[in-house]
């Protein structure tokens, strides 16, 4: 990550990639409940975000007391869509077409004096991977398309209709891409990361004994899928 505005936008990509129920604490505020996900990490193969969170048991449990005043800085201002991929968008001969208000909104402004208006758009996705997209209007009727690098994108991330792709743009025009699969796509992280099957009672376990020698523990969960608590 180059810097703090780098931070927020990888933290805004995961939070997109990962669904509209994760909600994410401050830093010290008071888990009375498992909160679904932060600590941002993604499956190098599949790109399915996970948490792995490490918590402090507290003896203090007096739920009056307020949480600490979050001193988390103001984030920038993002500019994103997500987008169900067609069948048209995963050929590997076609683009991915942007709806006319998602490019309004998201993409760097093309000049439109120009006769074919087309430009490169360079966006790192979850890992900090540079891709590379040629972005043109073109066509009849004329429409957005992301051309020249994508069948690429399509091709590495094992992409299929269903799929959603991740478009995220910050106010200082840095660019992230992402993908929420419609399905989970196996990896060979996917069991050392979470298994609802076999680590529910570890977990419970390791968390008991924490909480009665006041120890640390590490707990990992997928939050697109079933949680583990």
């Amino acid at each position: 990550m180059e810097d703090g505005a780098g931070d927020d936008l990888y933290q805004e990509l995961w939070r997109l990639c990962a669904g509209p129920l994760m909600d994410v604490p401050c830093v010290q505020d008071r888990v009375f409940h498992f909160p679904p996900g932060h600590i941002e990490l993604a499956e190098m193969e599949s790109d399915e975000v996970y948490a792995r969170i490490t918590l402090q048991p507290s003896s203090d449990t007096d739920p009056l007391d307020p949480n600490p005043i979050c001193s988390e800085k103001p984030k920038q201002k993002f500019y994103s869509f997500i987008k169900t991929l067609s069948t048209s968008d995963t050929s590997t001969h076609g683009g991915f077409s942007v709806l006319r208000k998602h490019a309004n909104e998201c993409l760097p402004q093309l000049d439109m004096t120009m006769e074919n208006p087309t430009q490169e758009l360079v966006a790192k996705d979850i890992h900090g991977v540079e891709w590379k997209f040629k972005h043109i209007y073109r066509g009849h009727p004329k429409r957005h398309l992301l051309t020249t690098g994508w069948s690429s994108f399509v091709a590495a991330k094992k992409l299929v209709a269903g799929d959603s792709f991740v478009f995220l743009r910050g106010e200082n025009g840095q660019l992230r891409v992402g993908v929420r699969r419609l399905n989970p796509l196996q990896s060979p992280t996917s069991s050392s990361v979470v298994s609802t099957q076999n680590m529910r009672l570890g977990v419970i376990v390791t968390a008991s004994h924490s909480v009665m020698t006041n120890t640390m523990f590490v707990v990992c969960y997928k939050p697109r899928f079933v949680s583990i608590f």
